[in-house]
C-alpha cells in the first residue's frame, strides 16, 4: 500500500496551512502600532484585563470569522476548476481556500472541497504539475495515526460537510447492494486506480471497500472482513469472534453441532461465482465447507473430507480427522438412501455430470463386490439417491478403485450361467450406453469366446441381454483377447 503518498501530502499541507495561518495572523497583529503596544505595556495590569475583556477577546474572533469567510469565497470561486482539472468527480457543496506557498512558477495552492453524496478532498494545485488529491478519510487516517504517535502536525478536513468523512463512502456501499449504514471508517492504503478503506456498519460487522480514485475506471468492490482476510487484509472494526458469530446461523444440518475453532473464506464455486464458500473448523470433530448465496442463504454444506471433490481445499481441518468424520457421515448418507453399508473406506469420484449429485465409491462388509453411491445435494430439488455395483460403475466409466473389479467376476459368472451361458469370466471392458442399457464386453477363460452383456440402467445390480460377439457388431464388436474374430475357435 502506498501510504507514503498520504504522508507527503500531510507534510505539504501542514507547511502550507501552518504558514498561511501564521501569515494571516501576523497581518492582523501588525495593524496595531508599536506605540499602541508600548502604551499597553505601561497600562496597569487591572486596566489591561478590563480592556482585554472589552476588545481583545472580540477582535480575534471577528478577525477569524472574516478570514474564514474570505477563504470560503475564494475557495468556492477557484476550487471547481482545480477539481475538474484533477478529474475529481465532485458536485461541490462547499469549498475552502487553505493557502498558498512559493512563487511562480513553483507556487502551489491548497483547497478543501465538500462533495454532495461523496468523499471530500484536499486539492494541492501546483501548475504545471498534476494536482495532488487526498480524500478527507485518508487525511483523517494519517492524522489519527500521527496524533497518536505524537509526530507531525495532523491535518484534517474542517468543512462541516466533511466532519464525518467515512459517510462519503455510503453511496458506494449502496451502489454495491450492501446492507451497511456506515458509522466509522479508515483508509487502508492506495492501490493502482484507487484507495482501500474499512468501514464499520451500524447493522454489525464491517466491509473492506476498494473505491476508484479520481479519473480511474477501476470498478468499486466490497468484501466482508472474512473475505478480505484471505488477502492478508486485517479489519479493526470486526473481530474474529464477531465473524464466527455472523456465520453461526449458517451452521445447519450436519454442521449444527460444530464447536467452531477456526473460520476462513475458502473461495467461490466454479459454477456459481456469486456464491461464497466458508471453511468452518470444528476442532477434533472435523470441519465443513458452507456455500452461501449473496443473501447469506445456505446453498450447500460439505464435510472437509469432500473438499477435494469440490475443487476447494480445507486448510484448517486435519486430513485424518476429516476422513474419520466423513466415514460416519457417508454411513449416515448411505442409510438415508436405503443402502446397508457400515462404511470403512471411501473414494470421492466427483459430481455427476448430468445431475450434480456427489459420486462416492464406498467400502463396507455388507457390499463385498463394492458399491458406488450417488448422494443427492441438500437443498437441490428433484434429486434422489442411487447406488450401482462396480460392474455398472465400470460401464459408466466411473470404475471402482478400492474394490478390484475382479471381485465381481464370480457373481457375473453365476449370472451368465443363470442366463444359459457358460463363461468363467476373466476380463471386462467398458463399451458404452445404448438407450437404457450400459454394455460391457466379457472375456471367458480359457477357451471360450465371450459376450456383450447389457446392464439395465434402471437396476442397481443384475444383467440383462447377453449377445454373442457376432451379434454385437453394431455395437463395435468384440475386442478383448480371445473374443476378436480369428483369435481362437469358440468351443
Amino acid at each position: 500500500m502506498k501510504t507514503l503518498i498520504w504522508k507527503v501530502a500531510a507534510v505539504a499541507l501542514a507547511t502550507l496551512i501552518g504558514g498561511e495561518a501564521l501569515a494571516q495572523d501576523r497581518s492582523t497583529r501588525s495593524s496595531r502600532s508599536a506605540g499602541a503596544r508600548a502604551q499597553e505595556r505601561q497600562t496597569p495590569p487591572a486596566e489591561q484585563r478590563q480592556r482585554g475583556a472589552q476588545t481583545g477577546r472580540d477582535r480575534p474572533a471577528a478577525d477569524s470569522a472574516a478570514l474564514q469567510a474570505q477563504q470560503r469565497t475564494r475557495g468556492q470561486a477557484e476550487a471547481p476548476a482545480v477539481a475538474q482539472g484533477a478529474g475529481v468527480a465532485c458536485q461541490i457543496a462547499d469549498a475552502l481556500y487553505l493557502g498558498s506557498s512559493g512563487t511562480a512558477p513553483a507556487q502551489q495552492s491548497v483547497y478543501e472541497v465538500a462533495c454532495t453524496g461523496g468523499l471530500g478532498y484536499v486539492l494541492v494545485s501546483r501548475p504545471p504539475q498534476p494536482t495532488q488529491v487526498v480524500d478527507c478519510l485518508s487525511a483523517k487516517t494519517v492524522a489519527d495515526r500521527e496524533e497518536a504517535a505524537g509526530t507531525g502536525r495532523p491535518i484534517r478536513c474542517t468543512l462541516p460537510a466533511n466532519a464525518n468523512p467515512a459517510a462519503g463512502l455510503q453511496p458506494v456501499v449502496q451502489r454495491l447492494g450492501r446492507a451497511c449504514t456506515i458509522t466509522n471508517g479508515r483508509a487502508l492504503g492506495a492501490f493502482t486506480g484507487g484507495v482501500r478503506y474499512e468501514v464499520a456498519c451500524q447493522q454489525g460487522g464491517a466491509l473492506v471497500i476498494d473505491a476508484p480514485g479520481p479519473g480511474s475506471t477501476t470498478p468499486a468492490t466490497a468484501l466482508t472482513c472474512l473475505q478480505a482476510a484471505s488477502s492478508s487484509v486485517a479489519c479493526e472494526y470486526e473481530t474474529r469472534d464477531q465473524m464466527i458469530a455472523a456465520i453461526r446461523p449458517r451452521l445447519t444440518g450436519p454442521a449444527a453441532a460444530c464447536q467452531v475453532s477456526g473460520i476462513r473464506f475458502a473461495g467461490r464455486p466454479t459454477q456459481r461465482q456469486a456464491n461464497e464458500v466458508v471453511e468452518v473448523a470444528c476442532g477434533a470433530a472435523g470441519g465443513f465447507l458452507i456455500e452461501s448465496d449473496p443473501q447469506a442463504r445456505v446453498v450447500n454444506t460439505w464435510t472437509c473430507g469432500s473438499a477435494e471433490a469440490r475443487g476447494i481445499d480445507c486448510e484448517l481441518t486435519n486430513t485424518t480427522v476429516a476422513q474419520t468424520q466423513d466415514i460416519g457421515d457417508y454411513a449416515a448418507s448411505a442409510r438415508a438412501i436405503g443402502l446397508n453399508c457400515a462404511v470403512t473406506g471411501y473414494r470421492r469420484v466427483g459430481a455427476d455430470r448430468d445431475t450434480g449429485r456427489e459420486v462416492v465409491e464406498l467400502v463396507c462388509p455388507q457390499q463385498p463386490g463394492g458399491v458406488v453411491a450417488f448422494f443427492p445435494i441438500p437443498g437441490r430439488p428433484n434429486q434422489t439417491g442411487e447406488t450401482i455395483d462396480c460392474l455398472r460403475a465400470e460401464a459408466r466409466n466411473i470404475g471402482c478403485r478400492l474394490t478390484p473389479l475382479a471381485t465381481s467376476f464370480p457373481s457375473l459368472t453365476q449370472q451368465l450361467a443363470a442366463a444359459g451361458q457358460t463363461c468363467p469370466v476373466s476380463a471386462v471392458r467398458r463399451v458404452g450406453r445404448l438407450e437404457q442399457e450400459d454394455f460391457i464386453e466379457v472375456a471367458c477363460d480359457p477357451s471360450r469366446r465371450g459376450f456383450f452383456v447389457a446392464l439395465p440402467v434402471n437396476r442397481p445390480t443384475g444383467i440383462g441381454r447377453v449377445l454373442r460377439c457376432v451379434e454385437a457388431r453394431e455395437l463395435g464388436g468384440c475386442t478383448l483377447p480371445g473374443n476378436a474374430a480369428g483369435d481362437r475357435p469358440r468351443t
